[in-house]
């Protein structure tokens, strides 16, 4: 079976600067794991890449 992934892409606020690309994905990871509501077909939020 095939699978899809989405990808989302957000701009970071001006003070994400002083704080590691790390840092900010496993913050941004945690609040999608523990926060966000899940449209119905997401299974998982599996990983959150920062770009600099």
């Amino acid at each position: 079976m095939k699978r899809k992934t989405a990808v989302i892409t957000v701009e970071l606020v001006a003070e994400s600067i002083t704080v590691s690309n790390t840092t900010i994905a496993g913050e941004m990871l945690a609040w999608f794991r523990a926060e966000a509501v899940p449209a119905p077909w997401v299974k998982e939020v599996k990983s959150v890449v920062v770009l600099s």
